[in-house]
């Protein structure tokens, strides 16, 4: 190696491409005669192919320098050959991830007219980084014709296509876009169905869009790619995330396994020094129960635990509880105060509040041991945003989870979950590392019966503000608009309601909602001639789909309304004009169902494997026998019919309706009722509140008694068959 010394890069390259052009041919035919040797080495120093080649394998072998050296003289001697820019923009992308100086060779070999797919796909990522999509689409359909099988072409295809929908100003328009996202990713799935990127995103795009031409055939990939993921020890999305994709409940259970030994781990296995229950709870008469409630969003008042939980702390019973309330805020939820009625109320009830704005997880987990809290009580849960890390260095000797998430937290760090027989049958207890804490009827509390009186006024004769005919009127004068979408995507508003439509209504966000259920509620208006559907529009793009589906189905898309929001001071008087709320059966109402009950209007629904698909029967149940017996149906059939019965007969409706103000006026008359231990607690707060005391009293001195193994049954179930 001596000899090479001397030698410039340009000399060691030279020598490179001509021993690469006599490997390549027979060289017993060479060494016969001087002069075709020395035409071999001028032919090839002068070779555009040779020194691409020679390029291309010191790529490979890691030369880099070298490398771009090698392609950069093939540019010079072949100007206008594109093979050369392609390669050095590769190199420059991929190996030093220098993108902008990488898309100037790619710009040069595009112009030059490259058949390098690679060129057309680096320089769509990079024009789509600068938020040129228009342009990153077509560099990525031009990637894909010249490799039909270029699967992230077709994957950033689609990203830049669903850039472009969120960025429309026409609902239209977003239509379009989305539905070529979704065309674009599903080639994606179609080349690789267990590749997660494009699968994830091909099933959120048509959960977002209501458009599920693909949905069965993605949702069955993605059930066996969940499965494997399992295997692997990996996560594949969050435990809500999962609840409309048919998951087993057994994968989610060791889905959430997972994701609790990843939080020890993250806080590397520390624990606070267990202290004895009986510090925070004592059996004397002037003693009480150190119970905390911990919230990850801050008791923020945009937030439904908020609202619906804002009650609970002015029922405690202060001769017997001290209750803390523990806010720690996310980059999301900052924990501020943000001046809410909800957060306020709660800052006022509860006897002990802590800000934890700015600690972090070790800092609010040390702030709970030092308040001796006997009970901790999560409101998160494997919701958006966790506080897990906090539970998980054990800072109370008894820490439970309600109301967030009633599935399983999968940790051996929390040991009640708060739920009840509907949600989570016995039957299911092993699906759950938890013991059960049953509540007095439905796990979902609420306090309408004293912060949403206005429900229980909707029958005075001075109030016409509200009326079916003229609800159109009344949403544009607050803001709102009552409207339907054509099948092209164009909207357009509505005047009101006829007195003898039937109006089946759906407060839910339609990302709960599956391609069976949207079916069947087009299904029922083609059956009910009468009938008409009112959603609740949170995304602007569902409708569009959602009008091109009734359009196929021979379905009038004027019947189809939707709504963007209702002023909070007429919400409930707005709400109570529909006639049935129709359920989304994979993922329930939640807070919502709770509304409409207390609106007065009955709720179909059908519970199945699933704790969230369970929710709705829980809270139905939890009013009176007759919404239990006439409204839960037993399968997704049965749902279809019990639908189909009730908006064909105005008497069936009223006898609901009748039914549902008796039990609300019933306990809103005295809203101290609370002795009685009947399931029907949905609008009797104070007697569940008394039930959730004994039950923290019950689960603090089972573990004084070394018995924490056992569950806890608050009353006498109400069965659901199925």
């Amino acid at each position: 190696m001596r000899g090479f010394r001397g030698l410039q890069i340009r000399d060691l390259l030279s020598i490179l491409v001509v021993v690469m052009a006599l490997a390549q041919d027979d060289l017993a035919d060479l060494v016969d005669s001087r002069s075709s040797l020395d035409a071999k080495f001028a032919t090839s120093l002068t070779s555009v192919d040779r020194w691409i080649d020679a390029g291309i394998l010191l790529r490979d072998r890691g030369a880099l320098e070298l490398a771009i050296d090698a392609l950069l003289t093939a540019t010079r001697l072949g100007p206008q050959d594109p093979r050369a820019f392609s390669h050095i923009g590769i190199i420059l992308e991929r190996m030093y991830g220098d993108a902008a100086r990488a898309a100037e060779y790619h710009a040069m070999a595009i112009r030059r007219g490259t058949l390098d797919a690679d060129s057309y796909y680096l320089m769509g990522n990079f024009v789509s980084s600068r938020n040129l999509f228009e342009l990153s689409v077509k560099l990525h359909e031009a990637a894909t014709k010249l490799k039909p099988d270029f699967l992230e072409a077709y994957n950033n295809k689609g990203s830049s296509l669903i850039s472009l929908g969120n960025l429309a100003s026409q609902p239209h328009l977003a239509q379009q876009f989305y539905r070529q996202a979704l065309e674009a990713t599903s080639a994606a799935v179609s080349l690789n169905p267990r590749h997660r990127t494009p699968l994830v995103t091909a099933l959120t795009l048509a959960q977002k869009t209501a458009d599920f031409r693909f949905w069965k055939n993605h949702s069955a990939h993605l059930r066996e790619l969940f499965v494997e993921c399992l295997e692997r020890g990996d996560q594949l999305f969050m435990p809500w995330q999962a609840s409309v994709y048919g998951l087993k409940p057994f994968h989610m259970l060791k889905n959430v396994q997972y994701m609790s030994r990843n939080v020890l781990g993250a806080v590397r296995g520390f624990k606070f020094p267990k202290f004895d229950v009986e510090e925070g709870m004592s059996l004397s008469p002037s003693s009480r129960l150190r119970v905390g409630y911990f919230s990850c969003s801050g008791f923020q008042g945009n937030t439904t635990t908020a609202n619906f939980v804002r009650g609970l702390f002015g029922m405690h019973d202060r001769h017997r509880f001290h209750v803390h309330c523990f806010a720690r805020g996310t980059h999301t939820f900052p924990g501020r105060t943000d001046g809410s009625p909800a957060q306020e109320q709660i800052r006022t009830d509860c006897e002990s509040f802590h800000d934890m704005t700015k600690m972090d997880v070790f800092e609010s987990a040390k702030s709970i041991s030092a308040s001796k809290i006997a009970v901790l009580v999560d409101l998160t849960g494997w919701t958006l945003w966790p506080c897990t890390e906090v539970l998980a260095m054990e800072p109370s000797p008894v820490q439970l989870q309600w109301h967030g998430y009633p599935g399983s937290m999968g940790a051996d760090f929390v040991h009640y979950v708060a739920t009840d027989r509907i949600v989570s049958p016995p039957e299911y207890a092993e699906f759950y590392t938890e013991r059960m804490l049953y509540t007095l009827g439905s796990y979902m509390l609420n306090d309408h019966v004293f912060s949403r009186r206005e429900a229980l006024e909707l029958e005075q004769e001075s109030d016409v503000s509200v009326r079916r005919e003229r609800l159109g009127e009344t949403l544009r004068s607050a803001g709102s608009a009552l409207f339907f979408f054509d099948k092209d995507g164009f909207n357009h508003t509505l005047s009101g309601f006829e007195d003898d439509d039937v109006i089946m209504c759906s407060w839910n966000t339609l990302f709960k909602c599956d391609p069976d259920t949207l079916q069947t509620w087009i299904t029922l208006l083609r059956k009910v001639p009468k009938a008409k559907l009112w959603i609740m529009q949170f995304d602007p793009t569902p409708p569009p789909n959602v009008a091109l589906l009734a359009a196929d189905n021979g379905v009038d898309v004027t019947r189809i309304a939707w709504s963007t929001f209702f002023p909070r001071q007429l919400e409930f008087k707005i709400k109570s004009l529909a006639d049935v709320f129709v359920d989304t059966p994979l993922f329930n109402a939640h807070t919502t169902g709770v509304d409409a009950l207390w609106c007065g209007t009955p709720l179909v629904t059908v519970p199945l494997e699933d704790f969230s698909a369970r929710v709705a029967a829980g809270l139905v149940a939890s009013v009176s026998r007759m919404q239990l017996g006439t409204t839960v149906a037993r399968s997704m059939e049965d749902y279809e019919q019990v639908l189909t019965r009730l908006t064909s007969s105005a008497r069936k409706l009223r006898l609901l309706r009748e039914d549902l103000d008796r039990a609300r006026r019933k306990h809103s008359s005295d809203v101290n009722y609370g002795d009685a231990r009947s399931e029907y607690t949905l609008f009797r707060p104070v007697a569940w509140v008394k039930s959730w005391e004994s039950a923290l009293m019950r689960a603090a001195d089972l573990v004084v008694q070394g018995e924490a193994s056992r569950h806890i049954l608050s009353f006498n179930p109400v069965s659901v068959q199925m």
